[in-house]
């Protein structure tokens, strides 16, 4: 867990030893190796950080010093019920709200519905918190960007389950809800895909490699939903995609789950599925403008509405 290795460091940055900080804080030498692991009370954690001169932060949260009211904001703008963040994280409505009113719970508890905002939750030193968010988040030198956590809402009515089957090019603190996930250690490019699918590849030189493995899998019976940025000048757009899949694309620019301000770029919802799914799809995100699957020219669906 992140927030319990970085705990660590900044304990041992500090120059302390578990039962030094501990005593400092009024806290056993074994409470503090626990929270270090990532168990534990928030109150304990809290109290920990305030010896260490340290805060809970995180790439993505809304600014500010009070961590129940950055997440419940972020919440809203995710537009994600309590009740639908308490199962998208696995952990009661009751503990949800308490950690969007109080910031009360266990430090698992808090961890997991920050993943499924889409954050992960760091500890990091007050003086470093500049250097914290002038991170490369929207820069050419990161290129995953975590799926909103609404975007992901709204999809999962569609599924059995209300879950994926598999996420092949799972990023650390993927807030997706999958069966099955690969890392980039094991390599979803040289795995076969099966059942339902959701793809939000890395955006760098690698992309339009799997966007072709996506095609591949889908020839195969895959049923595949990528997210993907709106290149429409670009060759695996219009070998893969344009005319080949229900495409939905996005209205605005998406504010991703590691990102402070929107992307730079359009975003699309490209899906190989049955005809019936695609509906289903279009339907669930109305105001994208969509583009059904044809043999030869094509022009747009407008949003329903206008």
């Amino acid at each position: 867990m992140a927030l319990g290795r970085t705990l660590r460091a900044l304990r041992r940055q500090r120059g302390l030893s578990c039962a030094a900080a501990g005593e400092a804080a009024g806290l056993s030498e074994r409470t503090v190796r626990a929270l270090e692991h990532g168990a534990g009370s928030w109150a304990s954690l809290e109290r920990l950080l305030t010896v260490l001169e340290g805060r809970v932060d995180g790439r993505g949260l809304p600014p500010g010093e009070d961590l129940a009211r950055r997440l419940r904001v972020l919440a809203g703008r995710r537009r994600l019920s309590r009740r639908a963040l308490a199962r998208m994280a696995g952990v009661s409505a009751a503990s949800v709200r308490r950690l969007l009113e109080r910031a009360e719970g266990h430090v698992a508890g808090v961890v997991a519905v920050a993943a499924a905002l889409g954050v992960r939750l760091r500890c990091v030193p007050q003086e470093a918190l500049a250097r914290y968010y002038s991170g490369a988040a929207l820069s050419s030198a990161s290129h995953e960007w975590q799926t909103p956590g609404w975007l992901l809402e709204r999809l999962y009515p569609l599924l059995p389950g209300r879950r994926f089957d598999l996420d092949p090019c799972a990023a650390p603190g993927s807030p997706v809800r999958a069966r099955i996930r690969y890392t980039a250690a094991e390599d979803g490019l040289e795995r076969p895909w099966r059942g339902y699918v959701f793809l939000n590849p890395p955006y760098g030189r690698e992309l339009p490699r799997w966007v072709a493995k996506a095609a591949e899998e889908a020839a195969c019976g895959a049923i595949v939903t990528a997210l993907l940025p709106a290149r429409t000048d670009t060759r695996w757009w219009h070998d893969h995609i344009m005319g080949r899949t229900h495409l939905l694309l996005l209205r605005g620019r998406l504010r991703f789950g590691d990102g402070r301000a929107p992307a730079p770029f359009p975003s699309a919802l490209a899906l190989w599925a049955p005809e019936a799914l695609g509906r289903q799809a279009r339907e669930a995100f109305p105001e994208a403008a969509y583009l059904p699957p044809v043999d030869g020219r094509q022009g747009i669906v407008a949003p329903a509405g206008r």
